[in-house]
């Protein structure tokens, strides 16, 4: 409990420090430049993040609504499972069409289902990727979510996750990302 504390102390003061810059600090933190060479990129190549808020229909299903499935893979740690997001009109079958990968990892204490929900019950997340795609916000993306812990393990304890995390990168490397690419 003690560990835990420490380590979400150190989390808010990290984000106050990262929120208490001014934009030419942050420039300079991002691109290891000095003040004028800072002003310069910033002026020229970077632009200013804003921010809106996520529109409520976001938080329903979209009229497209991307898949979601259930893939398993064989790892040294035993048989782990993933669910996999296919953006609306995903066709195994079309070879040309490329798709960006990303990874969406959970935290420790959390699973496969912490971020999109399951296939039979997501989450407004998986709604708003939907919704992003179907906008034209963002290009149609396949979204992979895996866990570092082997199906049936249901010891879902931040100590249990400790454990499996120092092997779960060598497994996903060596099994998982092949699998899932191809």
């Amino acid at each position: 409990m003690k560990k835990i504390l420490i380590i979400t102390l150190c989390g808010v003061l990290l984000l106050l420090t990262a929120c208490g810059r001014t934009e030419t600090e942050n420039v300079e933190s991002i691109t290891g430049s000095s003040s004028s060479e800072s002003e310069q990129i910033s002026n020229e190549n970077l632009q200013k993040v804003s921010f809106e808020e996520i529109p409520e229909n976001y938080r329903q299903e979209a009229k497209n609504a991307g898949t979601m499935e259930t893939i398993s893979y064989q790892t040294d740690d035993g048989v782990k499972e993933a669910y996999v997001y296919l953006p609306y009109g995903y066709d195994e079958s079309d070879v040309e069409t490329r798709y960006e990968i990303v990874y969406l990892m959970h935290g420790g204490g959390g699973d496969i289902a912490t971020y999109f929900g399951t296939p039979d019950s997501p989450t407004y997340l998986k709604y708003a990727v939907d919704h992003l795609i179907e906008d034209g916000r963002i290009e149609p993306v396949i979204v992979v979510l895996p866990t570092f812990y082997p199906k049936g393990d249901s010891d879902s304890s931040v100590a249990n996750a400790a454990s499996r995390v120092a092997d779960f990168l060598w497994a996903l490397l060596q099994h998982g990302m092949y699998f899932m690419s191809s």
